[in-house]
């Protein structure tokens, strides 16, 4: 089945875009083989094999296919190791990723992603951030604790896509030194 598609996935320079580098820390985790292109500016979405103009898009043989979770769940398709393989595991891991894909408002707009800066915190957080800050800490607590194979430094033990998604706001934090005790 790893072989029936041909994968390349058209992304905006991750260091910024939180989708792109969901999208490819899933595929690189992943070991299967793809292209990747990165597209500079909004021209790309334009470019881009895809029917709305978005990017980060997967490009399965002939089948574009965008957002970081969609394209995850392919991937996993093809490779399923890349979600937990214990059911109950795998259920939680796929509710946190996608509670932190459609949440944590605050976070992203109060701290823009910026990888390769370090800033000081912005003063006083705003009360939708400190929230995020909060539940950012009590999932990562919650599930690092009940992880019942331990193997593994990730929020279920080995790398997954939770991980992946979990990233670019965990990054944030580290970003601009927010303090989480």
């Amino acid at each position: 089945m790893k072989d029936r598609y041909q994968l390349s996935i058209h992304l905006r320079d991750f260091n910024n875009c939180d989708a792109s580098l969901e999208t490819w820390l899933v595929l690189r985790s992943s070991g299967l083989a793809f292209e990747a292109c990165c597209h500079a500016d909004s021209e790309g979405c334009r470019t881009a094999p895809v029917p709305i103009g978005h990017l980060p898009v997967l490009v399965a043989s002939d089948c574009p296919i965008w957002d970081s979770i969609a394209v995850s769940e392919l991937i996993a398709e093809l490779q399923p190791s890349l979600w937990p393989l214990d059911p109950r595991q795998r259920a939680h891991a796929r509710a946190v990723a996608n509670e932190i894909h459609s949440g944590f408002s605050g976070i992203r707009r109060l701290l823009p992603l910026d990888l390769l800066g370090h800033f000081e915190a912005p003063g006083k957080l705003t009360r939708a951030t400190h929230a995020d800050v909060r539940r950012l800490i009590e999932i990562c607590e919650h599930f690092r604790g009940r992880v019942s194979n331990g193997d593994g430094p990730f929020l279920f033990g080995e790398f997954s896509i939770v991980d992946a998604i979990l990233t670019p706001i965990a990054a944030r934090v580290v970003t601009y030194s927010i303090d989480v005790q």
